[in-house]
């Protein structure tokens, strides 16, 4: 009734044919890194920096755990303390819709992975679990983290999803990663290439994949797809300020006090 148009954003190509069936314009957006945990390993020559983020994290006191849901809240202040601290850091603000924001009422429902220094939280991530997957939704840790603080939290949650059983890790999606950079290759997919290529600086897309290579990840395409009428660049810059917070985030901009 208000002329709205449905899309779906970040879906896998196990739907698309149903997606197709509807009418709908597809076209991908990026590639998320799933790890197989079976196959997980910080052995070989590839995996030098993880191993010297593990050993130099617990050499200096190190201790890993993850909280089942309802653990958030007592911690609150701690965990708040440390997004502050996070977002002041990077000069940023809060995102939304398709990433993680510090909402303790969610993070609550959640488990929640922690690295402490002795009894002091020093970084934290919460979890979403479903029956053979995991993933990290939000992360955070602060100034004065050790190095390699990311390596750590993130191979250990890949670790203990492993010890749990679980298929897989998904260490989430590098937008526009993969498109095909071609005469030939539809505008959409060209313009995406050129975004991820000469925007890294400003958007980190290629920074981005790079960290997330190093895990030795699976990559999975994912798309947008949206009825034919609907412009699919339109609705990818929809996404984009919805998960911005608007023009001003999106530009890195932050809004004054």
């Amino acid at each position: 009734s208000y002329g709205g148009s449905a899309v779906f954003y970040s879906v896998g190509d196990d739907i698309l044919g149903e997606l197709a069936t509807m009418g709908l314009a597809l076209r991908k957006v990026g590639e998320t890194a799933v790890i197989r945990t079976e196959t997980f390993t910080t052995e070989g020559k590839g995996k030098q920096n993880l191993r010297t983020a593990l050993n130099r994290a617990e050499r200096e006191g190190a201790r890993f755990e993850v909280l089942p849901p309802g653990s958030a809240r007592p911690l609150e202040a701690e965990l708040r303390a440390i997004s502050d601290a996070w977002l002041a850091m990077h000069n940023g603000a809060e995102k939304a819709f398709s990433l993680g924001r510090f909402d303790i009422d969610y993070l609550d429902l959640t488990p929640l992975a922690v690295m402490r220094e002795g009894d002091r939280i020093v970084a934290f991530a919460n979890l979403l679990v479903t029956p053979g997957e995991a993933a990290v939704d939000l992360m955070r840790y602060t100034p004065d983290a050790p190095h390699g603080v990311m390596d750590y939290l993130f191979t250990r949650c890949v670790q203990w999803a492993k010890a749990e059983g679980i298929a897989e890790f998904d260490l989430g999606m590098a937008p526009l990663a993969g498109l095909e950079d071609r005469r030939i290759a539809p505008v959409f997919a060209r313009v995406g290439a050129l975004v991820f290529e000469e925007g890294g600086a400003l958007y980190g897309f290629q920074g981005l994949r790079s960290y997330k290579g190093k895990f030795g990840p699976e990559w999975k395409a994912r798309f947008i797809a949206a009825p034919v009428p609907t412009p699919l660049p339109l609705a990818l810059l929809d996404v984009a300020l919805l998960t911005s917070g608007g023009w001003l985030g999106m530009l890195g901009l932050r809004r004054a006090r």
